[in-house]
């Protein structure tokens, strides 16, 4: 799912007791960190599963915006019990509308009482007796509820088209728990079932799922409505369910109907290119993932009204009209760059996120930071003259550092008790550090083995759900399967670092004599000048890098780690003093680099003597990391500004999108100085 980012509050948790606790345990292993390790009360008992939802709606649209809903929930019992609990908001459940029977029909159970407890939020169902493991029931709610005009759960738009008619549309958005709001159901990501779905248009109306339509009837006594049925969806989860109730229209490629894009005329009219990434990026996933897609179509249909630019849903992806819409005679290039983003992340999540869920909200990042990195190796793929990964470096990478800069900062897995407080950490972290991330393990691991481990874990959790422990665990057999990594080192120790802590390190590069350097590690904070609050903690960082003598940027892999443990790591073989060393080649790593102020000089000299030699990536990581140390107060502010007198000969856009966020920064602190005349 993509939304425009906001800035997350002051007020998230410190990462100081979770560092702490990682300088400890680093050394020797991983941390445990399970999304159930302390199951909230806000959650459902693990005493029963959904194994399939029966779901037959039928909303009166443009009418009185009222719905005549019933659903049966198949059900398998684990533990002995003598309550359900479901989820169900903003719903009425009918007089004597609640049932459940054995699904051998061999006992129907008594219903003793249903009623909602304020503080979960759920809506508990007591029976007579015990419901005994092992056992399945079919528990059958009949229902009203309304179309609201919020896009939350199931909810209904309008817009006027040219002949002056308002028209209406029925849609979904049941990110992150808003399922609940459109039929009962147990609205936990982990919760997967198959789901039969019926919907009730009028004739003029046309409704679409997550799946085909089955088959089509006429809804008994009441003339021109017809009920569609839709074919069965694979295991899925409830926050993944779709359906679309319009007077839209649609276009397809020619030959081609398993992408097609619903819509309003005068968009539809604009959407041929996002209906062909949308297709492409299909064919490169399937291709580059070695795994097909698992559900038969993709409709991408653009909504008047939504709450994000784009929702993920299996088999029905929805975005704000505008992300649809291009046009090579009015629309900017990055309105291209965007559109053609926001969709191919889309894409991306049908395999990661929606194949293979997420166990629990607090593993977020696996769905988010892999589709996010995902879209940008896909478009690199397609659409190569873009250099997407310039560009993921630029608007990911160095943007989410800035925001990762912050001691109120947040880790990429933070634990969510409650899927409300979601939006407490749906920032830039999960999304952009979590892409960051993945990539900096592909480098290090290679692309071989990484996509080798990648494969794997789609393949071993393909229509179920896993945490980062099942996913670490995964790729971590990929290594060691190649021996990519040596000494006793796993996968779980490198990486529990960098997503269980807030923020990155700053890497200091010194060389006292010829062919040697010293490096040292330490959280990079804007205020670490003046503190050491933070220094508790520490990171795997992958050393790589090269030199003035044989400026080779292209291996990534790690020469060396600099561990936890280290107070400070030796390297040798370096070039003498008046040669310039470069760390963190392609900037794969999450982390800064801070050289000695002799090659910090040497690296200015090469820039204004030629700055060709170094690749487009390295002369924005220079100009960011520079700008950005001088900000923490660690080079003096020469050392930037002198940087940038190359850019007179800069033709690349990578270097000058550095330059110029930076240069706002610098803008707004000085605008109201003395100095902002000399500065301007």
């Amino acid at each position: 799912m993509v939304r425009f980012l906001r800035n997350y509050p002051s007020t998230l948790h410190s990462a100081l007791t979770v560092s702490t606790l990682l300088v400890l345990t680093l050394v020797s292993g991983s941390v445990t960190f399970s999304s159930n390790h302390t199951r909230s009360r806000l959650r459902l008992p693990d005493t029963i599963i959904p194994t399939h939802y029966d779901l037959r709606l039928q909303p009166f649209l443009g009418i009185n915006d009222t719905i005549d809903g019933l659903v049966s929930i198949q059900l398998s019992v684990l533990r002995n019990t003598s309550s359900i609990r479901i989820h169900l908001q903003r719903i009425t459940i009918k007089p004597r509308g609640i049932k459940l029977v054995s699904n051998d029909l061999s006992e129907r159970v008594a219903i003793r009482a249903s009623k909602k407890d304020r503080k979960t939020g759920m809506t508990i169902i007591k029976v007579r007796g015990k419901l005994q493991p092992n056992a399945n029931y079919t528990l059958r709610i009949a229902f009203t509820s309304k179309l609201y005009h919020e896009p939350k759960g199931f909810y209904s738009t309008a817009y006027w088209m040219l002949d002056d008619r308002q028209r209406f549309v029925a849609a979904t958005q049941f990110w992150t728990a808003n399922a609940r709001r459109a039929f009962p159901c147990f609205d936990e990501p982990s919760l997967k079932a198959t789901f039969d779905i019926t919907l009730g248009r009028q004739q003029h109306m046309t409704a679409i799922a997550n799946t085909p339509i089955r088959e089509t009837s006429p809804i008994p006594n009441q003339p021109g409505w017809f009920f569609d049925k839709f074919e069965r969806t694979e295991k899925m989860s409830t926050y993944l369910l779709a359906f679309v109730i319009s007077e839209f229209s649609n276009i397809t490629i020619e030959n081609k109907a398993r992408v097609r894009v619903f819509a309003r005329d005068d968009i539809l009219e604009r959407s041929s290119h996002a209906i062909s990434v949308g297709d492409r990026s299909i064919n490169f996933f399937e291709q580059y993932l070695n795994s097909s897609l698992a559900v038969p179509k993709i409709d991408m249909v653009g909504l008047p009204l939504t709450a994000h630019h784009g929702m993920e849903n299996w088999g029905l992806v929805t975005f704000r009209e505008s992300s649809l819409s291009y046009s090579s005679e009015d629309s900017t290039a990055s309105g291209l760059l965007l559109s053609t983003e926001l969709v191919v992340h889309e894409m991306a999540h049908q395999w990661f996120g929606n194949l293979v869920t997420f166990e629990w909200w607090t593993d977020l990042w696996l769905s988010e930071g892999f589709a996010t990195y995902m879209a940008a190796v896909a478009i690199q793929e397609l659409f190569p003259a873009w250099k997407s990964m310039d560009y993921f470096c630029a608007s990911r990478l160095r943007s989410v550092m800035v925001d990762d800069s912050s001691l109120a900062s947040h880790p990429v897995r933070t634990h969510v008790a409650d899927p409300n407080d979601i939006n407490e950490v749906f920032d830039a972290i999960p999304y952009s550090k979590g892409a960051s991330i993945i990539r900096m393990m592909q480098h290090f691991l290679t692309e071989d083995t990484f996509m080798a481990g990648v494969k794997n874990y789609l393949n071993k959790f393909k229509f179920s759900s896993a945490s980062q422990e099942n996913f670490f665990g995964t790729m971590n057999e990929a290594a060691e399967n190649d021996g990519v990594l040596f000494g006793g080192i796993s996968l779980n120790m490198i990486l529990d670092a960098w997503t269980l802590q807030a923020g990155y390190p700053v890497l200091f590069v010194n060389r006292p004599d010829n062919s040697t350097a010293t490096l040292k590690q330490r959280r990079f904070h804007f205020g670490m000048s003046n503190t050491s609050d933070v220094d508790v903690q520490r990171w795997w960082i992958p050393v790589t890098f090269t030199d003035q003598r044989y400026p080779y940027f292209e291996h990534t892999q790690p020469r060396t780690w600099l561990r936890p443990q280290d107070d400070q790591l030796p390297v040798t073989g370096l070039p003498p003093l008046d040669k310039w060393v470069l760390f963190n080649l392609q900037q794969t790593g999450y982390f800064r680099v801070n050289y000695d102020l002799g090659n910090w000089h040497l690296l200015l000299i090469q820039l204004l003597t030629d700055h060709m030699v170094l690749p487009d990536v390295h002369r924005a990581q220079l100009i960011d990391d520079s700008f950005n140390l001088a900000r923490a107060g660690l080079v003096p502010y020469h050392v930037p500004l002198n940087i940038t007198r190359y850019l007179r000969e800069e033709v690349s856009l990578a270097p000058w999108l550095a330059a110029f966020n930076n240069f706002k920064y610098l803008n707004s602190m000085l605008r109201s100085s003395p100095l902002y005349g000399a500065f301007k």
